[in-house]
């Protein structure tokens, strides 16, 4: 009898790759009779009008075009999807601002295994060059924590031996916090299980899979750290890159802050900054037939009952589409894109109750004359925090954002790239980051999210001045001379699309693609984690989601999209 049952499931397995198989041989065979568009000129800048919107039937519909978004729609185009992408502002979104026709980069940490990324490295259409830190005792980030100083470096080793020097009591703790850090951020399956379809099955999973997970997650970093010491300066300096998570360690998840960590500790840079990475993704939608449209928002998303039919746009356009996708973060979209009667759904309900958005910003993008190398800046990360003590820290930054002690982050974007003197000679740019709280941004509560540029005298803003000052001159007070433009971008909630990483965001099972409204979906970070390895992952949840790979039958014979999208690429190449 069980014999028998093997060779059935056999047979039904052996079955589903061949017709796979035979799906993709079909579909890259229409491939080539297929009309591609012209790559235009300015690729990340090609404006909205309602005839290039409206002339052609697209498959799917996505909103917003970060980084989440653009590689939900190259992938879902190597899936034979024809895609339009959406973009409110007057650029399609990424990491790369610009000031003055200069690149200003956000602090952007790329983790080791990004090198070999299968899921990237099959949607982009040029492949990326990535520049190493070859050196394993390179700093990636320099803490000054008060009178305390110290570094994180690209190798967990090196790191262990700069805390050790600060700590030297501390050794058997800081091991066995950095073991803890590789273990908590491998596990997996949690996300893994988003994509499944039903409720049940997806707890089930979790349930049987998933409760070491459990146990790190629904804590707080600050409660985990508290099990291995109670030395408060120590925890002070595990933690204190608290400002890639956006919320102090008293308040964030420790799977975030292990898998924050884990990305930091050997990083890489995109050789031409990570524009680069995004222009590759473009060349990808377009080459099969999409396009990404920019200067015109999604006023909403078109629902029936129980089913998505396109958008409509904030000058009237409707656009139909049987799949939309929403890349603009979970409370957008179900707060200002949908009825209000979804938010009756108790799923929606639930998460909105239960999640807040991701603290605010200050973000600071500076274009400096000279050159890098002539100023002697450096490739890490400057954290200056100014004490130990961070729960104070942060109850200050959130209510005394301009007497506080503690100040932010610096980073030199043109330092990692080595390409940088041939396209800005004798330019620099830096940006600084800082938490602050929500209420201090209600002025730009209504504006659009756009780049302002100012000349560096007119920047008057009493809280930019202070970060600069207190930040950037603290530590390079020889750049004062070489301001040339500074501009201010406040990332406030209503800006953002993310969510914060609290216990909440990774221990519910309602963060998924899916949604009350069928051919509707969710990508981007809010499905995984923050960041951009975060935004990767979310956007396979969402695809495997969008081509029915969360379905029983194939979670039973084990079908898997990148495995399929990989396949995909070698097909074609041959």
């Amino acid at each position: 009898m069980w014999l028998y049952c093997s060779l059935v499931l056999l047979f039904f397995f052996l079955y589903r790759k061949h017709r796979s198989f035979q799906q993709r041989m079909d579909y890259l065979q229409n491939l080539r009779t297929r009309t591609t568009y012209t790559i235009p000129p300015n690729i990340m800048r090609e404006e909205y009008t309602t005839h290039k919107a409206t002339h052609e039937v697209f498959d799917v519909i996505i909103i917003g075009s970060d980084i989440g978004s653009l590689s939900t729609a190259a992938c879902l185009s190597k899936f034979g999807k024809r895609v339009l992408v959406l973009e409110k502002g007057s650029v399609v979104d990424g990491y790369f601002p610009n000031i003055a026709d200069y690149e200003c980069e956000t602090p952007v940490h790329y983790g080791v295994d990004i090198q070999n990324n299968q899921f990237l490295n099959s949607i982009t259409n040029t492949p990326i060059v990535w520049e190493p830190r070859n050196q394993p005792t390179t700093t990636t980030t320099q803490i000054h924590l008060g009178k305390l100083q110290f570094s994180f470096s690209t190798s967990t080793k090196a790191s262990i031996r700069n805390l050790c020097v600060v700590f030297p009591k501390e050794e058997s703790v800081i091991t066995q916090y950095f073991d803890l850090i590789e273990r908590v951020s491998n596990f997996t399956y949690f996300l893994k299980f988003k994509v499944l379809h039903y409720g049940w099955l997806r707890k089930l999973a979790t349930l049987i899979w998933c409760r070491e997970y459990y146990y790190y997650a629904s804590r707080t970093t600050y409660e985990v750290l508290l099990e291995f010491t109670d030395n408060e300066r120590l925890i002070a300096a595990l933690c204190s890159q608290f400002v890639d998570l956006g919320l102090p360690p008293h308040k964030s998840s420790f799977f975030a802050h292990a898998c924050s960590v884990s990305q930091d500790s050997d990083s890489l840079f995109p050789l031409g900054g990570s524009r680069c990475i995004v222009n590759s993704l473009l060349e990808t939608i377009y080459r099969y037939g999409g396009r990404v449209l920019v200067n015109q928002g999604v006023k909403k998303i078109l629902v029936t009952h129980t089913e998505t039919s396109g958008v409509c746009m904030e000058n009237r356009d409707q656009i139909l589409a049987p799949t939309v996708i929403s890349g603009v973060g979970f409370t957008t979209t179900f707060q200002n894109l949908l009825p209000s009667k979804v938010l009756l759904h108790k799923t929606v309900t639930e998460t909105l109750l239960g999640i807040s958005p991701q603290e605010s910003y200050i973000g600071i993008y500076l274009s400096l004359s000279g050159n890098p190398h002539s100023h002697r800046l450096p490739t890490y990360n400057i954290c200056d925090w100014g004490s130990c003590k961070l729960k104070k820290l942060a109850e200050e930054l959130e209510y005394r954002p301009i007497q506080s002690s503690a100040v932010g982050s610096l980073t030199f974007p043109c330092t990692r790239d080595s390409s940088w003197d041939k396209r800005h000679p004798n330019k620099s740019n830096a940006v600084l980051i800082s938490p602050v709280s929500p209420p201090l941004f209600k002025r730009w509560k209504n504006l659009k999210k756009e780049r302002h540029r100012a000349l560096f005298g007119d920047f008057t803003t009493e809280l930019g001045n202070s970060l600069i000052v207190d930040l950037l001159l603290k530590h390079y007070p020889d750049l004062k001379s070489h301001l040339e433009y500074a501009t201010i971008e406040p990332l406030i909630p209503e800006h953002t699309s993310s969510l914060e990483n609290s216990p909440t965001r990774f221990t519910t099972n309602h963060l998924t693609p899916y949604t009350p409204y069928r051919g509707l979906y969710i990508t981007g970070q809010d499905l995984d984690r923050s960041g951009f390895l975060g935004h990767l992952k979310g956007s396979i949840l969402c695809c495997s989601a969008v081509l029915g790979y969360g379905n029983l039958r194939n979670f039973m014979v084990g079908s898997d999209l990148l495995q399929d999208l990989t396949q995909l690429c070698i097909i074609k190449s041959v």
